[in-house]
């Protein structure tokens, strides 16, 4: 009996493995995917992976993006559209928090988002993003942008680790979760307030220190306006 030809067997086998790979579609490495405003996904990162996400944006507007870590500890990085890196966000909270981005574009173009984990050798974890907001800015925008900042100094301190850095992020990790407060976002609030108790933590195992920082449940919803206080 006849076989066919090793090259023929070859071409068969590559053309099975195409068609397996494209019923079974899954992000490529620095593949880029564009967001749609209030369009929530879910996506597996994998070891190592980055996603790449794109935001086109006029000058002026107003960007807020929600991603919810599923068992992925990610970094959320926003770049402009000249590339300029603009905003790293990674919470002290590791992998069952939310991380978000806020800000103002200060020119129009396409922005990109990457997510990768925070250990490149991290297993596979899963998350959800959405574009939650994209629109002109308006006044009121200006008490979140000034909380993110200070949230985002937050993050920097704690992580250098040091006693003095940690002392220095709970007071602003303090200060955002009330400012977060005023401008009725609860679900940032109660994070802030998850990573004061966090730095606090660092600083003392005395319980009477950790009082004040009882770690909040929060909900994850479309308003953010419920977070249940323990």
């Amino acid at each position: 009996m006849k076989t066919a030809p090793t090259s023929v067997i070859a071409s068969l086998l590559l053309t099975s493995f195409a068609a397996l790979a494209s019923a079974h579609p899954r992000q490529a490495q620095g593949a880029a995917r564009p967001l749609v405003l209030g369009e929530k996904a879910e996506h597996e990162l994998a070891k190592g992976e980055t996603h790449t996400y794109t935001i086109p944006a006029d000058a002026g507007d107003f960007l807020h993006v929600l991603v919810v870590q599923r068992g992925a500890d990610v970094v959320v990085e926003l770049r402009g559209p000249a590339g300029t890196r603009l905003i790293e966000e990674d919470t002290s909270l590791g992998d069952a928090q939310a991380e978000w981005i806020t800000c103002e574009a200060k020119e129009g173009g396409v922005y990109t988002l990457l997510i990768r984990p925070v250990d490149a050798n991290a297993r596979a974890g899963r998350y959800t993003i959405q574009l939650e907001e994209r629109r002109p800015a308006q006044p009121g925008d200006a008490a979140r942008l000034s909380a993110e900042a200070v949230f985002l100094e937050a993050n920097a301190a704690f992580a250098k680790g040091t006693p003095d850095s940690n002392r220095d992020a709970l007071g602003k990790y303090e200060r955002a979760a009330a400012m977060y407060q005023q401008a009725g976002r609860r679900l940032e609030e109660a994070v802030a307030h998850n990573s004061a108790a966090a730095a606090a933590a660092q600083l003392s195992d005395d319980a009477t220190v950790l009082r004040p920082h009882v770690i909040r449940s929060t909900v994850v919803g479309s308003s953010h306006r419920s977070a249940a206080a323990s």
